[in-house]
């Protein structure tokens, strides 16, 4: 995400609609790798999933959301 963008709830709608069309096309998980240093879209991530299951790896942060 630009700087410019960051705040007004961009990325919140983009996961959201990530999720949504994952539903559709009939997965049950969606994963995501995100940098440590990334506390911003962490935090996002925990607040919209707070069941997801976290492992670090070194500098990134795997996320696994289950869908439904």
């Amino acid at each position: 995400m630009i700087d410019a963008a960051q705040g007004r709830g961009v990325g919140k709608t983009l996961l959201r609609h990530l999720m949504t069309v994952a539903e559709a096309l009939g997965y049950d998980v969606v994963e995501a790798a995100v940098l440590t240093s990334n506390t911003t879209m962490l935090g996002l991530l925990h607040r919209l999933f707070p069941d997801a299951r976290t492992t670090v790896e070194g500098e990134t942060v795997a996320v696994e959301v289950r869908i439904g």
